[in-house]
């Protein structure tokens, strides 16, 4: 209801690179990415601490 849409988020990208300029922006962009990626994996080592699906899905494909 209140999320932000695709023109939202362009214009506030738009002010944010007109404020800081491509350099910066593209490094928070990528820092941003970094922590995204991090946080997934560390969810998904938090979610199967044993990685018994790999192991049931590795042994369903020998099958």
């Amino acid at each position: 209801m209140f999320g932000f849409g695709i023109w939202e988020i362009t214009l506030l990208l738009g002010v944010v690179i007109l404020l800081f300029g491509v350099g910066p922006v593209r490094a928070m962009i990528g820092r941003g990415l970094d922590l995204h990626r991090k946080v997934n994996e560390t969810r998904q080592a938090l979610r199967d601490p044993l990685k018994l699906g790999d192991l049931l899905r590795e042994k369903g494909k020998k099958k």
